[in-house]
């Protein structure tokens, strides 16, 4: 029987994760300020959760960022 496998997270992921938000979508500098890091980092980090699934930009420039399911299955996994 196959197994959902969760992606392991960093700290910072992490943190950039749960500073997303599943209904509203946030600019970089606003998931940096609540992530405590700075904005470059944090859509640095966006980017690289887009890959995964974890979150998704909303198509329009500049980009605004939103939690997906997978996010939210992801940071129940997460100490």
């Amino acid at each position: 029987m196959p197994t959902t496998r969760t992606p392991l997270l960093s700290d910072l992921d992490a943190r950039t994760l749960r500073a997303t938000h599943p209904y509203y979508v946030r600019t970089p500098e606003h998931v940096g300020r609540l992530a405590n890091c700075a904005p470059d980092a944090a859509l640095s980090t966006l980017r690289r959760l887009r890959l995964s699934y974890l979150v998704e930009d909303d198509g329009s420039r500049p980009s605004r960022w939103i939690r997906t399911r997978h996010g939210d299955v992801a940071l129940e996994h997460q100490p």
